[in-house]
């Protein structure tokens, strides 16, 4: 049995989506030297720029939904829903609940170090040009 949430009309299945765009983010953004015309590649300096503001946005999101995730499995653990195999020691629960909020906090974190990053690092190339672009402006 799968059980798919849902909000707005999407589901949580759209995690599949994002993991696949950034596949393909690590696909355009693996070829290095000038791009090519047809290429799968990043062509323009200013497309850098675009590239780490949506990542940046992306990250600056993620804790969110990890906190809400951490408040989830703490209200499933103190409604009683959260359980462990049988045989599993008494006390596992709370192990469990406490372990996966510590962890969650610990990415949290490191989600924030990850952000302020990518703002300094989308900030450089904010007045990033390139010659091609230049001529193609003035062609």
């Amino acid at each position: 049995m799968t059980v798919t949430a849902t909000y707005d009309g999407r589901t949580a299945g759209q995690l599949a989506a994002a993991a696949e765009a950034v596949r393909g983010l690590n696909h355009v953004t693996r070829r290095q030297g000038p791009a090519r015309s047809g290429d799968e590649a990043l062509r323009w300096p200013p497309q850098v720029y675009d590239v780490l503001g949506d990542l940046e946005l992306v990250v600056q999101r993620l804790p969110q939904c990890l906190g809400q995730l951490t408040h989830t499995a703490q209200r499933w653990h103190e409604d009683g829903v959260l359980t462990v195999d049988s045989g599993t020691p008494a006390g596992c629960p709370d192990l469990l609940s406490a372990s996966a909020g510590e962890h969650l906090a610990a990415a949290v974190a490191a989600l924030e170090t990850a952000r302020i990053a990518l703002e300094q690092a989308h900030e450089a190339p904010a007045c990033a040009g390139s010659a091609e672009t230049q001529v193609d402006a003035v062609g």
